[in-house]
């Protein structure tokens, strides 16, 4: 599943809480867009309130996967393809 550009709500594994505590605050779930998604983890674009960051950039950090505990995006099914019609022709 690509995950990059959605927005997701993080809820983090009690261990990581202590340590993500100085970028997303004293809570245990946040909301993030991910930007992309590796072996190691997601790259999401939640830069700490009063962060200073260079215009034009976005201010990204790796949640690794061991950080999270679970992972809550809303998606929506596309319809499936349409199916030729095969069968037999009336003799």
């Amino acid at each position: 599943m690509n995950l990059s550009g959605k927005t997701a709500m993080f809820r983090l594994s009690p261990r990581s809480e202590d340590v993500l505590k100085p970028v997303v605050g004293n809570q245990p779930a946040f909301e993030a867009l991910i930007m992309s998604a590796d072996s190691l983890g997601l790259w999401i674009d939640a830069a700490p309130k009063g962060t200073d960051i260079e215009p034009h950039a976005v201010g990204v950090f790796l949640v690794k996967w061991e950080y999270v505990a679970t992972l809550e995006i809303e998606m929506s099914l596309e319809p499936p393809p349409p199916r030729t019609v095969i069968g037999f022709k009336p003799l």
